[in-house]
């Protein structure tokens, strides 16, 4: 790896660009994936769609975690 500005600055556009395609994907994710959990109580309380933000949060991670070096040079090759 290099150290001077431009691999810096990949690294930087990357892990942004990365963030935030996690972040857009989590907002569908959720709830779709609590339409298949059933109703969760905790007291009174309906935790289900906690437990689906927290699961689409593992397997964003997950993922995010697996296509991190391929995201920048397929953002460049689709524009």
């Amino acid at each position: 790896m290099l150290v001077n500005g431009v691999d810096k600055k990949y690294n930087t556009a990357n892990e942004i660009i990365t963030y935030i395609a996690g972040i857009l994907i989590i907002i569908p994710l959720a709830p779709f994936l609590c339409r298949f959990i059933p109703p969760v109580m905790l007291g009174g309380l309906n935790i289900d769609l906690l437990i689906s933000v927290i699961i689409s949060l593992l397997i964003i991670r997950m993922v995010i975690w697996l296509i991190r070096p391929m995201v920048l040079p397929a953002l460049i090759l689709v524009i």
